[in-house]
């Protein structure tokens, strides 16, 4: 069901993670939480979109890893 086309043309979205243990090369992403909001999938793709809001514990070495 998560994978059909949406009725409207349009899925607006929300979702999170919680990294309870993990890294990204040599950064430790340990406890980190993240939560995504956007438009992912439309028909119209000028109005895709997608904002990620991360904790405090990521640093700017995690957030260009992210970007």
């Amino acid at each position: 069901m998560l994978a059909q086309q949406g009725h409207h043309g349009t899925c607006e979205v929300a979702d999170f993670v919680h990294i309870r243990t993990g890294r990204c090369g040599k950064r430790h992403l340990d406890g980190l939480n993240a939560v995504t909001v956007g438009n992912l999938v439309d028909r119209n793709t000028a109005r895709l979109y997608a904002t990620i809001y991360i904790d405090q514990k990521a640093d700017s070495t995690a957030l260009i890893r992210v970007g």
